[in-house]
């Protein structure tokens, strides 16, 4: 069974909307209408035939019926709300793996705000059948992906553990390498290299190829990060920024110092499909172990599944 939830990002408090158990003083949402996608098309007529001229998405909201088993879940539910002006994220997982006490496991999410709260009396049931409009501030369903070198793969076939980075050849020399799939949208992602135990890194540079179009991004930073220094580039379309973070965390803009050649973009993003980060670090002399290196970005897709 699928599973919403809500989350207040300023209390860091969730409500669950789908409990399995609703024997107690609980919230649930009934029949929820408008989680999936659409648009709207104009198109041109040359004879007898129409093309696509353009393509508009909906910014839909999505609405339905909350159902409040006693007064005290109504009012744990406007406390948890507060300000009707706040904007909550509405969590989503499809086919019910994700739950809402799920700690570890990224879930789809969409910034809302309750536009529509239709206050009612009890039912003939006793509870409060309450009509409620979210009105959506994004298009598209988000979720966060981090991956970590310090971290590793578990194969649900039983076949043991991998790390996500491994050793690449890359112009002959042994480099650190990672695969990231994006099934969503284009989008920018964080880059973090942080020195745990190499003497000195000097002028840390990576690349993106890509499997889908064969193309490729590459970016370096004209910097020297002695043990405990780390760099932290951000290519967000509203966040790009370059960040050098000392060992006392105090941080630099360090967009100056971008590799000025052509061949660099500097900002890398994540295109759709497989993309294989390699960091041109030679692994002979700057061992895994003495970087933790990782990619984190926001997946963004019409259907959460």
């Amino acid at each position: 069974m699928r599973q919403i939830w809500l989350v207040n990002p300023e209390k860091k408090t969730k409500w669950n909307l789908s409990p399995e158990d609703t024997r107690g003083s609980v919230g649930i949402m009934y029949k929820p209408k408008g989680m999936g996608y659409q648009s709207t098309t104009t198109t041109k007529q040359i004879n007898f035939y129409y093309f696509l001229s353009e393509i508009t998405s909906k910014n839909t909201s999505i609405s339905g019926t909350l159902i409040f088993t006693d007064d005290d879940a109504l009012k744990r539910f406007k406390n948890f709300v507060g300000d009707f002006s706040t904007t909550l994220e509405l969590h989503y997982s499809p086919d019910g793996s994700i739950i809402a006490d799920d700690m570890l496991s990224a879930s789809w999410f969409k910034e809302i705000v309750i536009t529509k709260f239709d206050m009612s009396e009890k039912s003939a049931n006793g509870c409060y059948e309450i009509p409620v409009t979210f009105q959506t501030l994004s298009d598209v369903w988000k979720r966060y992906n981090a991956i970590r070198s310090t971290e590793v793969k578990v194969e649900t076939s039983g076949q043991g553990s991998y790390p996500y980075f491994f050793e690449y050849t890359y112009d002959g020399v042994a480099r650190v390498a990672v695969d990231i799939v994006n099934n969503g949208h284009e989008v920018g992602c964080v880059v973090n290299i942080k020195n745990v135990n190499s003497d000195i890194i000097i002028n840390p540079e990576w690349l993106v190829q890509y499997s889908n179009d064969s193309t490729e991004q590459r970016a370096k930073y004209l910097v020297y990060l002695d043990k405990g220094e780390e760099i932290k580039i951000d290519s967000g379309d509203l966040t790009q920024s370059a960040t050098f973070v000392s060992t006392s965390g105090a941080e630099n803009d360090i967009n100056q110092q971008q590799e000025p050649s052509w061949d660099f973009i500097n900002y890398v993003r994540l295109k759709n499909g497989t993309n294989r980060f390699i960091f041109l670090f030679n692994a002979n002399t700057v061992e895994s172990k003495d970087l933790n290196i990782s990619v984190s970005y926001i997946e963004q897709t019409e259907i959460a599944y």
